[in-house]
């Protein structure tokens, strides 16, 4: 039995990556981000051919602040996220920020792999490491 008291958000990044087999790390260069890019469009395909996320909108995102990953499972990129921060009223205490998580996608032959919660436990780590305890 292990002694959860020690668990932090970094272990489950590391026991939620291990269990889907993937490496999961933040881009943000144009080329990363065209990884992310190419796992949106095969999981949302635009009708009329345009792209769900052009990489150089999502770089200016990501360099404002924002938050873009992928997933990778033998250098191939096969899952990806994109957030962007916002901010919300708390009661009585002004703004708050927070990570307004927008697109979280796994190529249909990976789904059902874990690697959605793989994702989605390196967002929540990015996020604390930032300082934003909302997404």
């Amino acid at each position: 039995m292990s002694d959860v008291s020690s668990w932090s958000p970094e272990h489950d990044l590391a026991a939620a990556s291990e269990r889907a087999g993937v490496e999961v790390r933040t881009v943000s260069d144009l080329s990363d981000l065209d990884d992310a890019r190419r796992v949106f469009d095969a999981v949302w395909p635009a009708g009329d051919g345009s792209t769900q996320g052009p990489a150089n909108l999502m770089r200016a995102i990501v360099h404002a602040g924002g938050y873009a990953s992928a997933a990778y499972r033998e250098g191939e990129a096969i899952a990806a996220a994109f957030g962007f921060l916002g901010r919300h009223r708390d009661e009585g205490a002004g703004w708050h920020p927070h990570l307004h998580s927008h697109m979280a996608a796994v190529l249909a032959p990976y789904r059902d792999q874990h690697i959605g919660s793989a994702l989605k436990m390196h967002q929540r780590v990015w996020s604390l490491d930032h300082g934003i305890d909302t997404i």
